[in-house]
């Protein structure tokens, strides 16, 4: 955001805006230095990569409509400077779109490998969506009565090795989650939050 728009989201003054936006900028000079880079690189390349696992693309074509001379960026500016903020924040998006897909098939995988009565239902944005057994919910006494036949629970082995067991179904979830998005972020603490909830599949 501009200070323009900062202070008319958080409803204070212009300068007040840019107070805010220097000091975030602040807080967090890497995160800028990385937004602004790919902005820089999108406007002279026409696209962003978005990360190193999968080397995918983002491609913008009123830039590179800028780029060839095929379009003028004065006369075109508020659109092709949207592409510019686009291309700012797509790696953040797109990893976790990448990601979030992977994580999906790691999923699929895992209930077909150990014969889950489970199905992935669909996305929420960042949310893997899935129907499965009640008794492996963890919560319910269905639950409690499988748990206990079944001290072991299910169990989950992730790329260092380490194997946990005793674990319900969104708990495995869970861990596998933070397992995929750990191959794609370096030093940075992944956690993954999990609800039982009845209402999605009605």
């Amino acid at each position: 955001m501009y200070a323009s728009k900062a202070g008319k989201s958080l409803r204070v003054s212009k300068e007040e805006g840019q107070i805010v936006i220097d000091t975030i900028k602040a807080l967090f000079p890497k995160v800028f230095k990385m937004v602004e880079d790919a902005a820089n690189f999108a406007s002279a390349n026409g696209y962003v990569i978005l990360n190193k696992r999968t080397n995918s693309r983002a491609w913008f074509p009123l830039i590179i409509s800028v780029i060839k001379g095929k379009l003028n960026y004065k006369e075109n500016f508020r659109a092709v400077s949207k592409e510019q903020n686009e291309a700012r924040n797509i790696r953040i998006q797109g990893t976790q779109a990448d990601a979030i897909k992977e994580a999906t098939i790691d999923l699929y995988n895992y209930i077909k490998k150990h014969n889950i009565p489970a199905v992935i239902l669909k996305w929420v944005h960042d949310e893997i969506v899935d129907k499965h057994k009640k008794y492996l919910d963890g919560k319910s006494e269905e639950w409690k009565k499988w748990i206990a036949a079944n001290p072991k629970g299910l169990s989950f082995t992730n790329d260092s090795g380490e194997t946990t067991s005793g674990l319900s179904f969104p708990e495995v979830k869970r861990l596998l989650m933070i397992n995929t998005f750990n191959r794609y972020l370096d030093g940075v603490t992944i956690d993954v939050d999990y609800s039982v909830e009845p209402f999605w599949t009605k």
